[in-house]
């Protein structure tokens, strides 16, 4: 027998009607996943830097220790100092170690760089899943969220970042990946605090906007907290969390095109 404390079912809850700051996350996300070609491509680029696969074998799993760091970190700091300056902060040191790990060549700089960048890279992963907690109170919706965010986010990102970050290795050379990685990283952290504040959405609220939304039905509420969801649900129904999805990969994509003419330079340089 169901609980007399179960949630309301909400199934005609659809994707327009998640906090817009969720699809912000969602798509910087993508963003950094789709032009991560850092790890993928790392010990490709070991091996260009003249190393044989020994130093290949510690720089991977350098990165990959500090990745398991990086997350346990990245999670204890978004209770203590918030999502926000916590993305912020590990997208800023992301690009950076990004852009200095482009330039390295020796071991040291390779596997400290390896364990930096592995520490920040995937910051936004505990983050996320932190966001989806505060803002969906119901635990069916936060499983559709979770499945549209790793089988098209990670997963989607992960194939892109396969097929175009080989395209672009016999162009800009693998090097010049990790300047666009950075400025995917960077643009992420541009956005980041230009989100929506959060604005916990209750189980109550989500009833009333389904029970406004049956033909004939009137408002049940009239309290400024109800009102104001019902208004910034209706402007999601227009088209507002996909419009920031959108904007955040296109501003993203050009920031990474902006790369390009430094890449090619970088490329040019180490040629000679």
């Amino acid at each position: 027998m169901a609980s007399d404390h179960a949630l309301p079912r909400v199934g005609r809850f659809g994707f327009a009607d998640y906090p817009p700051q969720i699809w912000l996350l969602l798509g910087g996300s993508f963003l950094v996943r789709a032009l991560g070609f850092a790890y993928p491509f790392m010990a490709y680029f070991v091996i260009e830097r003249g190393h044989g696969p020994a130093v290949v074998s510690i720089v991977v799993a350098s990165c990959g220790a500090g990745w398991v760091l990086g997350l346990l970190v990245c999670g204890s700091l978004v209770d203590r100092i918030g999502g926000r300056l916590t993305l912020m902060t590990a997208m800023i040191g992301a690009a950076g170690v990004l852009c200095a790990l482009a330039v390295s060549h020796s071991v040291p700089m390779l596997v400290g760089g390896a364990v930096l960048f592995g520490f920040l890279f995937d910051a936004p992963r505990p983050i996320i899943s932190a966001a989806i907690t505060e803002l969906i109170p119901d635990s069916g919706q936060r499983a559709r969220i979770d499945a549209f965010r790793y089988g098209w986010v990670v997963n989607g990102g992960g194939a892109i970042t396969g097929a175009l970050g080989g395209l672009l290795a016999l162009r800009i050379g693998v090097p010049a990946l990790f300047l666009v990685h950075a400025a995917a990283c960077a643009v992420f952290a541009v956005l980041a605090p230009h989100s929506p504040r959060p604005q916990r959405v209750s189980v109550s609220q989500v009833s009333e906007l389904l029970s406004a939304r049956r033909p004939g039905s009137s408002s049940p509420s009239e309290s400024s907290t109800g009102s104001r969801h019902r208004n910034g649900a209706a402007s999601l129904e227009n088209g507002g969390p996909p419009m920031v999805a959108t904007t955040t990969l296109i501003v993203g994509l050009l920031g990474a095109a902006l790369c390009l003419p430094l890449a090619r330079h970088l490329q040019n340089t180490e040629t000679k």
